[in-house]
């Protein structure tokens, strides 16, 4: 099984090459949580996908609950995703 981050790790030069200008290329994974609520019982006569659509939507400004990083992520990476 491969995941779809190794292939475009694997790939980042031929992905970049012609857009940037860049002497070295370091890839890092991380995942980050956001936190949504779904209010299911009120909103009974609303469809679901309107309500996961709602959801979703409210997850782009919501504060994160959750950061999962690769653990040799430079710090000063680390940091400037935590603050963003």
């Amino acid at each position: 099984m491969i995941l779809l981050d190794n292939i475009l790790r694997y790939c980042l030069d031929d992905i970049f090459k012609g857009f940037f200008d860049y002497d070295a290329l370091n890839a890092y994974s991380m995942k980050m949580t956001r936190d949504a609520e779904y209010d299911l019982v009120h909103e009974m006569e609303s469809s679901l996908m309107e309500l996961m659509s709602s959801s979703l939507k409210q997850r782009l400004t919501a504060e994160p609950v959750r950061f999962v990083y690769q653990r040799d992520m430079p710090a000063a990476l680390v940091d400037v995703l935590r603050e963003n």
